[in-house]
């Protein structure tokens, strides 16, 4: 979970922030309750318990999850993407490279699409989802380009990760593993940290375990059976405990959330006869970020 305790904020925008990072923004088209999504009024809820006595906080979060409450989200995630946009967008390979610790271009753009997208769907934009710089709320003191660059990956990746499972469902994110695992081996995009006990059912048991308990219970996808990891790393006969590991973890989760990214966008554009996707990572008009 990134450390936002650290950055010198107005406590309300370090609340509303780390709860939107820890697990990501509700998937429009799909509805809030079902399986994998997160809902507004959790997201809300969330906020008002971690702010407590914290009177800006609850008023940003008002009486309810309705418009005025995604209104202010929205324009508070878009303040933090365009506060972190690089002066330049690197490589033709950024999409499927290494930038942002191996997110990708693709999956921060995507982040933006969905932004614009909300925007539009509560009454602040209008248009176009071209060059978006939709109305950002408050200020964001204390964030420095890095920090804020990296909030909003975080975002991004539990957002576009939260709508890859939505739209292939659980069983599909299984089907797809081998493929996703062995496209990478090909390029050469190998993760060099990966632990000798790692199996193929660690992945999904890791990215499955971050979107139901987000970054926050990060620490309890590693105990337990429901995932496995502690499982198969004793039946592996390691030795130590899981610590190392767990700190490993976090290249894994963003290069996984990369692939399977691209890998949905191609089936999905395939589907609708838009071709395979992959020219401008899978999303039509560029964002920046």
């Amino acid at each position: 979970m990134l450390a936002l305790e650290m950055c010198d904020a107005r406590r309300v925008e370090v609340l509303v922030l780390g709860e939107v990072a820890n697990k990501g923004l509700p998937i429009l088209g799909f509805d809030e309750s079902a399986e994998f999504n997160v809902s507004w009024s959790s997201l809300r809820n969330d906020i008002v318990e971690g702010a407590k006595e914290d009177e800006e906080t609850l008023q940003f979060c008002g009486d309810g999850a309705g418009v005025e409450f995604k209104k202010k989200v929205i324009g508070l995630v878009e303040a933090v993407r365009q506060a972190g946009i690089a002066e330049s967008e690197g490589d033709a390979d950024s999409f499927t490279g290494a930038s942002d610790d191996g997110l990708g271009l693709g999956v921060m753009e995507h982040g933006g699409r969905l932004l614009w997208t909300w925007g539009k769907a509560v009454g602040i934009v209008e248009g176009e989802s071209t060059g978006y710089e939709g109305p950002a709320y408050g200020l964001l003191l204390g964030f420095e380009q890095k920090d804020a660059r990296s909030i909003f990956a975080q975002i991004s990746q539990q957002t576009r990760l939260r709508e890859v499972y939505l739209k292939l469902g659980l069983n599909g994110v299984a089907k797809k593993a081998n493929k996703v695992i062995n496209k990478m081996a090909k390029a050469g995009d190998v993760w060099e940290d990966q632990p000798d006990w790692w199996a193929g059912q660690c992945d999904l048991g890791l990215l499955t375990g971050l979107l139901e308990r987000g970054w926050r219970g990060f620490e309890s996808i590693f105990t337990g059976d429901r995932y496995r990891l502690m499982a198969t790393h004793k039946e592996a006969g390691a030795k130590g405990d899981l610590v190392q590991a767990k700190a490993k973890c976090f290249k894994r989760v963003y290069q996984m959330t990369r692939e399977y990214s691209l890998v949905e966008m191609k089936a999905s554009r395939v589907r609708k006869g838009e071709g395979d996707g992959m020219e401008d990572g899978g999303g039509g008009k560029r964002f920046k970020v």
